[in-house]
């Protein structure tokens, strides 16, 4: 994009030169034609003519001619193809035709191997010379694909003389290789050109594969380090290349360092990916360059899971995560937004590496600690936790605590079985609840929310339902139930600290939760309690069924009454929705399956719930109608539903 900027400059500049030669011409006619100005110039002096007679007036100085131009409007289409076309297949023809030359050189004889090898060096210095030469006199971007020729053209004769001819030692040969590579790289800086670099970084990095070395993968790994630092520096330098920083990491944490991995000392491993992942992700992230990033966390944590396979202690697995993870906290801690990434942001990988890295780390952690810790599982949930929690809460960052709360209720999980982990996670969540109004907060509210629901879902799991023991009531499992209800009130009693300055419909939706467990828990332990007894089958499910719809009826009508005493809508929508949910119960199977005392007895509680309820209402129907309305007397929040 810059080398077509200069190029359309040259042209405009080239046509500004004509016309101003056109308007001095003018000029000049102007000024012969004009009246004499009161002060001549002086007259030129004589000089002898070449023929030895009278004198002749001296010629005018005249300056240098101007190099022609040719300021003419190229279609876009035209100007493509001439300057972009047209030279890409020059130099595509010329490497190839290098190429074929060795190859044809080498078949049939007619030069020796070391002539061919140093006939191509000096052919790949003249190409390159020559194009360095064309882009001092302002021809850029052709100048800068002639000296990536003439790269091309050293680099094939280089490979030629290591891998065709074996003159050259291999690690001879990848030296010499690098050492045009780093030319070329430092050429590139220096005109500024990013293809130039991105050749660079693409020879550099493939050199190892190309000469075919194999063996001593510490020095490999040294090598691409050293090699990647450097053109990383040269590319973040010059204007932030990001082609040229992109093919960095992906030479960085290509084949050659996964062929070396196997190979490689473990801890020199870890340096490797730790290092270069760190950098490379710093890099991505701060720069919004999502290939970086992804080449980054990809490799880095491939490579680092690799070590950890072979490396004694684990610990420094460990490590070398805790510095993949510097860059991604950095992230997190220098943007203000709700999520760690820039205000305004949609990327989503920058938010799936912030929520990833802390259960990579945990994986590495806990095959750290498997041996030298009796509570392994609780351990590195807290070592997870504890830091996002003291990074988070502070300043109320949500991805922190989103973090830290999932790694403590997991750890609480993975150490205790049971209901008293869902005693403790019930626990937990309430003081995350009273730490908000403690500290005059809303963000502990979701953290109460997530706790206890990961407590309903450990204690509604089927394994827990498979453990049950006890008598109905008031076994471990019924009594969980009931402190999880229990939890869930206190939250929507008060525990969950609303905002004021926007309407909070959760209450609601925890009240609702409570009272469904409620609802649901008594049911179930009902049906347990009668089967429990020594009673035959069918007299238990006789038994249990009236008593179901015993409890259901009660809870309607409970429903009701706290909906006509609290003025609530909701309540009392929701209690004749259950008594007619019970009429269709005793309608459908109580009156199909249960004896004849226990049907009297089912019908009887039907329709005496029914007919108290209706009294209910008839009462709120008079009373509106003596004060003049049409309607039973009711707050604006028993209108709505909300208080």
């Amino acid at each position: 994009m810059a080398d077509d900027r200069l190029d359309r400059l040259e042209r405009r500049l080239a046509a500004l030169e004509q016309i101003v030669r056109q308007l001095a011409q003018r000029a000049d006619l102007a000024s012969d034609a004009s009246p004499p100005r009161p002060t001549p110039p002086p007259a030129p002096t004589a000089r002898p003519s070449a023929g030895g007679g009278g004198p002749t007036p001296a010629s005018t100085p005249v300056g240098p001619r101007p190099r022609r131009s040719f300021p003419i409007a190229l279609p876009d289409l035209e100007r493509w193809a001439g300057l972009r076309g047209l030279l890409a297949v020059g130099v595509v023809a010329l490497i190839v035709a290098a190429g074929y030359l060795l190859k044809l050189a080498f078949d049939e004889g007619w030069i020796s191997p070391v002539v061919r090898s140093v006939g191509g060096v000096v052919v790949g210095l003249i190409v390159g010379g020559l194009g360095f030469r064309l882009e001092g006199r302002g021809l850029r971007t052709y100048g800068a694909s002639l000296i990536g020729t003439g790269a091309a053209i050293i680099y094939l004769s280089l490979w030629a003389a290591v891998a065709l001819y074996g003159l050259v030692a291999p690690f001879t040969g990848l030296a010499g290789l690098a050492l045009v590579s780093a030319s070329v790289a430092l050429v590139a800086a220096a005109l500024d050109v990013e293809a130039l670099g991105v050749a660079a970084a693409l020879g550099l990095l493939v050199a190892p594969g190309v000469v075919g070395q194999r063996g001593h993968a510490d020095a490999l790994l040294a090598f691409l380090a050293i090699t990647s630092g450097g053109l990383a520096f040269l590319a973040l330098r010059q204007r932030l290349w990001r082609s040229a920083t992109m093919v960095v990491a992906a030479g960085y944490f290509g084949l050659a360092a996964f062929r070396a991995a196997s190979d490689a000392t473990p801890l020199a491993l870890v340096a490797y990916s730790a290092i270069g992942g760190a950098l490379g992700l710093r890099t991505g992230l701060r720069q919004r360059w999502w290939e970086t990033r992804l080449l980054a966390f990809v490799g880095a944590w491939t490579l680092l899971f690799v070590a950890a396979d072979r490396l004694h202690p684990v610990a420094w697995a460990v490590v070398g995560g805790l510095v993949l993870a510097v860059p991604i906290w950095q992230t997190g801690l220098e943007h203000a937004a709700r999520w760690p990434v820039a205000a305004g942001a949609t990327a989503l990988g920058e938010v799936l590496y912030f929520f990833l890295t802390p259960w990579f780390v945990s994986l590495l952690l806990l095959n750290a600690v498997s041996t030298s810790f009796a509570w392994r599982d609780g351990v590195v949930g807290a070592a997870i936790a504890i830091p996002y929690l003291i990074g988070g809460y502070p300043r109320g960052r949500l991805a922190f605590l989103t973090v830290g709360a999932a790694a403590l209720a997991l750890g609480i999980l993975a150490q205790f079985e049971g209901v008293a982990a869902v005693w403790l996670l019930l626990l937990v969540g309430l003081a995350w609840a009273g730490a908000d109004h403690a500290r005059h907060r809303l963000d502990g509210r979701w953290m109460a929310l997530g706790t206890v629901g990961v407590a309903a879902l450990r204690l509604l799991g089927p394994e827990e339902a498979q453990r049950r023991v006890g008598g109905a009531f008031v076994d471990g499992w019924a009594l969980a139930l009931w402190g999880l209800s229990g939890a869930i009130t206190i939250l929507a009693a008060g525990g969950w600290r609303r905002d004021a300055d926007r309407p909070d419909r959760m209450p609601m939706v925890l009240w609702s939760a409570a009272g469904a467990f409620l609802f649901g828990g008594v049911s179930l332990e009902l049906v347990r309690w009668f089967h429990a007894r020594a009673l035959a089958p069918l007299t238990a499910d006789l038994a249990s069924g009236l008593a179901v719809s015993a409890w259901w009826l009660l809870f309607a009508a409970g429903l009701v009454v706290a909906g006509f005493r609290l003025a609530r809508r909701p309540l009392r929508g929701v209690g004749i929705t259950i008594v007619f949910l019970t009429l269709g119960k005793v309608a459908l199977w109580d009156l199909a399956s249960l004896e004849a005392l226990y049907r009297v007895g089912s019908v009887f509680l039907l329709g005496l719930v029914s007919l108290f309820l209706a009294y209910l209402y008839h009462r709120a129907d008079r009373a509106g109608r003596t004060t003049g309305d049409q309607a039973p007397t009711a707050t604006p929040a028993d209108i709505d539903g909300t208080a």
